[in-house]
């Protein structure tokens, strides 16, 4: 038995996204690849660019030092000490770069995605009228944003726009689609909270440290420190909580899977504790596909360096 949903439940004006290191980090030179992709694509078409991907990849691997020292550092830790690994990991970002041009386009062949679970969440959408849509760094989160038009979804992303909002649209996607609430703002996460209680999706991506407001958790054998926020939106919504990944598989296929963290009897704890609970499911879900496809690993940085405390005085 759940709670009794209350229509306009407060929400604190302090939620708003604070700043913190990997927001100003220029990760793995995407700009400057995607600009080049975007023209070879357009130019010369996917299959001769993916031959092109390998000196392209090549080239950021050797030079782009801070990518490279952090992806290695997530392998490390998951015990693969290669270098081809590493390497492997600029060339899928790169494909996956080169498909949002084609998503863009709507010229990406939608047998090309291995869905599954997305009946479940289908049927709990119709059921609640309100989902909370997690995504990471680990594979396209542009995939589920392209398959909401075909299934007639209404999405609305909470997202950070600086260069990933630039990146996006030298590929040709373009904001607008889409219903994109910008964090860093004063009234984001009362927009973000407005729309759910309105139904739809609300999709936000949870690998990160928000910085004022996180929570911890064990992941791949390390606590981190991830952003509360949406699991803050999904309890003052009574909303379910889904997790999705679109990893890139090879031969231009995406394996795309949408799986439930929460339960009904889980909007009866405290809020921290549910906090805890479904971001420790999440953290879980995401350490699973990471060791299972390592390639698609998208977080430039040194993941597991503990975030830098901001000097009040």
């Amino acid at each position: 038995m759940r709670r009794r949903r209350v229509a306009c439940a407060p929400v604190p004006s302090s939620w708003n996204m604070s700043s913190t290191s990997w927001k100003t980090r220029r990760e793995g030179g995407s700009e400057v690849l995607i600009r080049l992709i975007a023209w070879i694509a357009a130019a010369l078409g996917r299959q001769f660019c993916l031959l092109l991907l390998f000196p392209i990849s090549g080239y950021f691997f050797l030079f782009d030092r801070r990518a490279r020292s952090g992806i290695r550092s997530f392998h490390l830790n998951r015990g693969d000490s290669r270098w081809l690994s590493v390497y492997q990991t600029f060339y899928v970002f790169a494909v996956t770069l080169l498909d949002r041009v084609y998503f863009a386009a709507r010229r990406f062949p939608a047998s090309n995605f291995l869905l599954s679970g997305d009946d479940v969440f289908r049927q709990v959408l119709e059921r609640e009228g309100r989902c909370v849509l997690i995504g990471s760094h680990l594979g396209s989160f542009d995939v589920p944003l392209f398959l909401n038009e075909s299934h007639h979804i209404e999405i609305s992303v909470l997202m950070h726009k600086n260069q990933s909002s630039r990146v996006r649209s030298i590929a040709g996607i373009s904001d607008q689609r889409f219903d994109v609430i910008e964090t860093g703002r004063p009234d984001s996460m009362l927009r973000a909270f407005d729309r759910l209680l309105c139904g739809g999706v609300l999709g936000i991506l949870g690998d990160r440290s928000n910085g004022s407001s996180d929570v911890n958790v064990e992941f791949m054998g390390q606590q981190v420190s991830l952003t509360k926020s949406p699991y803050v939106l999904a309890y003052k919504a009574e909303s379910p909580v889904f997790v999705f990944f679109a990893l890139y598989i090879g031969a231009g296929k995406y394996e795309v899977s949408f799986s439930e963290l929460t339960r009904p009897e889980d909007f009866l704890l405290s809020q921290e504790k549910f906090i805890i609970e479904v971001a420790g499911r999440f953290a879980r879900a995401l350490a699973h596909q990471a060791q299972s496809h390592p390639a698609n690993w998208f977080n430039f940085f040194d993941y597991f360096e503990p975030p830098a405390v901001e000097n009040a005085s």
